[in-house]
């Protein structure tokens, strides 16, 4: 038996415990009141214990958490059903109206395609007048000597005559030989002499059927004098010679040998065959070039400048004064013998050739150049008479 001094026993962790056979709290303390020690022993033993292991309520139980019950889903409506329309009969009636519709709706849409094409066209074709106008006031001699050949009704007069206005602006016109009851279908301020030595200084003439005026060996001595003075001279004097021909073979030599730019229309059949051997090369270039050509080849001109290094096709318009009777001014009219005096170009010459200029889509810098005065002044023209 143990003193009761010695407080409780001990147990040892490897012992009984380690057995399952530990000592409950119970057991332990009538073990202690039989041993005796009286009440003291029991209260300053067990006393602490009891304190230690008084039960304390029990917390209220918490209240029961909802159920999270998932919302039932509607049900899914029933697929619907495909409903056929019943068949319409279509009458012969109605078929016809649907067919003529389409057939009027086609209709405008070819004919808005084929606007649009035409303006495609159109726009094409003056961005390629506009290069060419350029072009051919930078490569025509002036002053010096130029010569067109191409066959009969080719438009060789027409491109002269625009050649011509497209010049004006830097010298009056002249034009030599010209029938007189012809005269009045020149523009006005132009000037007509009816022979190269009355050619006045600081002009561009035109002399169009070249071949008759002066024809190759049969020139009068006197004639001939008066032509290679002009030749030779037209620098000096600042004139800008424009000779019309159907072959260069009907022209004079010394007109052939002094020009400077040689313009080609479509060559006839056979003037390759017969032309002079000077001039096959350069024809032969000329009608393969317009052999290639997939437009109309009156709106087209073979240029060869050999001091300006340039040889190409280039294209072409009608001067805005062009009429027939032009074309066919030598046909029942005899020689010129009245001479008239050109006026150089008024300020309202000038106003109307910059607002067609500018409507033809050239700028204020082309125009100035053309007419010989400066962009500002362009633009005041431009402005003369705007609302």
């Amino acid at each position: 038996m143990n003193d009761p001094s010695d407080g409780p026993e001990t147990t040892d962790p490897t012992g009984d415990a380690a057995k399952g056979k530990q000592k409950g709290f119970l057991e332990i303390v009538a073990e202690l009141l039989l041993i005796g020690g009286g009440v003291k022993i029991a209260a300053d033993v067990i006393g602490p214990f009891l304190k230690a292991y008084t039960l304390r309520p029990l917390p209220p139980p918490a209240p029961p958490r909802p159920v999270q019950r998932p919302t039932p889903r509607p049900p899914a409506p029933a697929p619907l059903e495909a409903v056929t329309p019943p068949a319409t009969p279509i009458s012969a009636k109605t078929t016809k109206q649907l067919q003529d519709e389409s057939a009027k709706a086609f209709a405008e849409l070819n004919a808005a395609l084929a606007q649009f094409q035409a303006q495609a066209q159109h726009m094409e074709k003056q961005a390629q007048l506009a290069e060419a106008i350029r072009a051919w006031l930078r490569y025509i001699p002036s002053p010096g000597v130029t010569v067109i050949l191409g066959k009969l009704g080719g438009g060789k007069s027409a491109l002269a005559y625009w050649l011509l206005e497209l010049l004006r602006p830097r010298a009056p016109v002249v034009v030599v030989g010209f029938p007189d009851p012809a005269l009045p279908l020149l523009p006005a301020g132009w000037g007509s002499v009816p022979s190269l030595d009355k050619l006045p200084h600081h002009c561009i003439a035109l002399i169009d059927e070249a071949g008759l005026q002066f024809p190759a060996g049969a020139t009068e001595a006197q004639k001939k004098v008066m032509l290679d003075e002009t030749l030779t001279l037209c620098r000096q004097r600042d004139q800008t010679l424009i000779f019309v021909a159907r072959e260069g073979r009907l022209v004079h030599r010394s007109i052939m040998s002094s020009a400077s730019a040689l313009i080609f229309r479509q060559p006839g059949s056979f003037q390759l065959d017969y032309e002079r051997k000077e001039l096959q090369d350069i024809l032969g270039k000329a009608a393969l070039a317009f052999a290639e050509l997939k437009d109309d080849p009156r709106g087209w001109a073979y240029l060869f400048a050999r001091d300006a290094e340039f040889a190409g096709m280039l294209r072409t318009a009608l001067p805005s004064f062009w009429t027939e009777g032009l074309s066919r001014a030598f046909s029942q009219y005899g020689v010129s013998t009245v001479e008239t005096p050109p006026k150089p170009m008024t300020r309202d010459d000038k106003v109307r050739q910059a607002k067609e200029m500018r409507a033809a889509g050239r700028s204020l810098r082309q125009i100035g150049r053309a007419l010989g005065v400066s962009a500002a002044t362009v633009l005041n023209y431009l402005r003369e008479g705007a609302a």
